[in-house]
């Protein structure tokens, strides 16, 4: 038993935001046996969501528990938009994320040749001052894919990757935030899940609380290796996982 936090119904706008489109996600979880369900589309769809069928679905499916969250892009100058939009909405739970530096989108693959503009240990630092930003806003709950830097494998020494993150993971014990493990990385160039296991630790060392995601765009996603991550952290000793409901964040056993 246990969760998938980070599931976008509408994808990358490719599907309409109904109840028809939703439901295959929501059976998906329920096949997997899955305790509760998060849907966190990225904030510039907002527009396209209709709240409304969501409590309709959690009427209807009674046997897992429907939660609605956001994923939110970090852009240092949006910071009082993004409050804006947290604050008109109810939200159970907010995402921070990073997948842009400046007008960068480093994550996507149209946009591989800007990495020639870097060295690869300038880019992790930038990626981690930017994440930092984002964690120290004190808006979101979950930090979300904490070293999607890596997501094409271009890599620095493990050490100094961790010596990065450790301020990060600081600031996200300092926030009362929760750390996500996102399992979308397997199935990138990387082919290793966000965080790495060495950050994984040292969240443990720090008692940072964990929740599990498999960032689908496609209902046959949903719970990708869930059961992988769990072993990982009953290995570690971990004993529960975070979910939340309206902005509390509740233990769930692992």
């Amino acid at each position: 038993m246990t969760v998938d936090y980070h599931i976008h119904a509408v994808g990358h706008g490719d599907r309409k935001h109904t109840k028809n489109e939703i439901k295959p996600f929501i059976e998906k979880a329920v096949e997997l046996g899955l305790m509760e369900i998060g849907f966190a589309d990225h904030d510039w769809h907002l527009s396209d969501i209709d709240m409304d069928n969501y409590k309709e679905l959690r009427r209807e499916y009674s046997n897992i528990k429907i939660r609605v969250g956001l994923e939110f892009e970090y852009f240092p100058d949006q910071v009082e938009k993004i409050r804006q939009v947290i604050h008109s909405n109810n939200f159970d739970y907010t995402i921070g994320s990073v997948h842009f530096l400046g007008n960068w989108n480093f994550d996507h693959l149209d946009y591989i040749k800007e990495y020639e503009n870097w060295t690869t240990e300038n880019f992790y630092i930038k990626y981690y001052e930017t994440l930092l930003g984002c964690i120290e806003t004190g808006l979101f709950n979950i930090a979300g894919h904490l070293d999607l830097v890596k997501i094409f494998n271009y890599r620095i020494d493990a050490q100094k990757a961790l010596k990065l993150a450790n301020p990060v993971l600081d600031e996200i014990k300092n926030q009362e935030m929760v750390m996500e493990i996102n399992t979308a990385g397997l199935y990138k160039p990387v082919k290793e899940f966000y965080p790495s296991l060495d950050i994984i630790k040292l969240a443990v060392e720090k008692n940072i609380p964990l929740t599990i995601s498999s960032d689908a765009h496609r209902f046959e996603d949903v719970g990708r290796n869930n059961d992988m991550i769990r072993r990982i952290l009953k290995d570690l000793g971990v004993k529960w996982i975070a979910g939340f409901n309206k902005g509390i964040m509740h233990e769930l056993p692992i």
